[in-house]
């Protein structure tokens, strides 16, 4: 309690964003008008993206509805290759979806996005394991599967990996034929479709994610 009143009592951009860290990896309360302000105030300089992020990621985890204009507003900017955009996505997904099994809002979402929305849409459905109807599984898979290099920028399927490693908890029968014409020049993505082959879901890489 001692370093959060430090943080903020010394509210350096560097400060802001470890007490953003600390207030995430705690899930405590109480703060988030604050962060919000913060956010605001910093929202339109580029040079404190890494803030901007980890302020997002905390408001997004404690599904803060305040925030809500802010994310949307970053997605419907849509900018390519930019981590801002990927986890506005995330906590809009948080702070919107009805349920873990919403898939409209992830089909939505990936017709309409960047590579960068597109990614953090596939990560959400890894990190917090959402699992929609047969329905929507085939929907996404079937939209995913249409996905080129225009869509997905220069770092091609990589950037559908959240896809890929929630397939295991999926039961689509889609999957297989998927998986079968899946390709990256990433090491691990190719692990991750290789776990997913077997069926095995990588909870590790998921922890390592949601951090």
């Amino acid at each position: 309690m001692d370093k959060l009143l430090f943080l903020l009592e010394n509210p350096s951009i560097p400060n802001i964003r470890k007490l953003a860290k600390i207030i995430r990896r705690h899930n405590i309360i109480g703060y988030e008008e604050y962060l919000l302000k913060y956010l605001c105030n910093i929202i339109n300089k580029d040079k404190y993206w890494e803030t901007q992020m980890e302020i997002i990621k905390t408001l997004g985890q404690l599904h803060y509805k305040p925030l809500l204009p802010i994310v949307d507003n970053i997605i419907n900017i849509n900018k390519k290759e930019d981590t801002v955009t990927v986890f506005a996505t995330i906590a809009y997904i948080r702070i919107f979806r009805k349920a873990l099994t919403d898939g409209e809002i992830i089909y939505e979402l990936l017709t309409k996005g960047s590579d960068s929305v597109i990614s953090g849409t596939t990560d959400t459905l890894f990190i917090d394991k959402m699992i929609p109807s047969e329905e929507y599984q085939d929907k996404i898979i079937a939209l995913c599967s249409t996905f080129g290099m225009d869509v997905l920028s220069k770092y091609g399927d990589d950037r559908l990996l959240g896809l890929v490693a929630i397939f295991p908890l999926w039961t689509s029968s889609k999957i297989p034929l998927f998986l079968e014409n899946f390709t990256s020049l990433s090491p691990l993505t190719m692990n991750i479709v290789q776990d997913s082959l077997a069926g095995r879901f990588n909870e590790k890489l998921r922890f390592e994610r949601s951090k």
